[in-house]
């Protein structure tokens, strides 16, 4: 995990690990770090997708509450028997 995080920052293969692990003599402090970084960002890519799911839920359930009960036809919602049609 917090190998995947350090690769997706960018910092092992522009070999910027190694400034960083300078400055953070505590390896274990560094990578827990790192890890929490890593688990904060999918914790807010999961949310985000959770609450665009649950947006679009409710915009088609709402579009389609509004569309059954819009009548289209421009008359009476009562419908004619054909004896009355003429």
């Amino acid at each position: 995990m917090v190998f995947s995080v350090t690769v997706a920052g960018g910092e092992h293969p522009t070999k910027m690990i190694m400034t960083s692990l300078t400055v953070v003599p505590r390896r274990g402090q560094f990578y827990a770090a790192r890890a929490t970084a890593g688990l904060l960002a999918a914790a807010g890519t999961v949310l985000s997708l959770v609450i665009m799911l649950a947006w679009t839920v409710a915009a088609l359930v709402g579009g389609y509450l509004v569309l059954v009960r819009t009548d289209v036809s421009g008359g009476s919602r009562r419908r004619r028997t054909p004896a009355q049609a003429r």
